[in-house]
C-alpha cells in the first residue's frame, strides 16, 4: 500500500470555512486510506466515478481531508 499524502492545509482550511470553491479535488477520509475524487459544485460535494455524480454526502469535510486540487 503507497503511503498517504499529507493534507493540504490551505485547502482544508476553506473546506472548514465553507469558502471551498467548486472544483475537483483528492480526498480521503481522516481515518484509514482512501484516496477518491469529488467534485464540489455549489456547494454539494459528489464522489466522481468516470464523469458521473453518484452521491451527495453531508458535512463531508467533518470526516475527510482535502489532498490536493485536481484539473477538471
Amino acid at each position: 500500500m503507497k503511503a498517504k499524502q499529507p493534507t493540504d492545509q490551505a485547502l482544508q482550511s476553506k473546506a472548514m470555512d465553507n469558502t471551498l470553491p467548486d472544483g475537483k479535488y483528492l480526498t480521503c477520509p481522516k481515518w484509514g486510506y482512501s484516496e477518491r475524487e469529488v467534485v464540489i459544485e455549489k456547494g454539494l460535494l459528489s464522489l466522481v466515478d468516470d464523469g458521473q455524480f453518484k452521491f451527495h454526502q453531508v458535512h463531508f469535510f467533518e470526516v475527510n481531508n482535502i489532498l490536493k486540487a485536481l484539473p477538471l
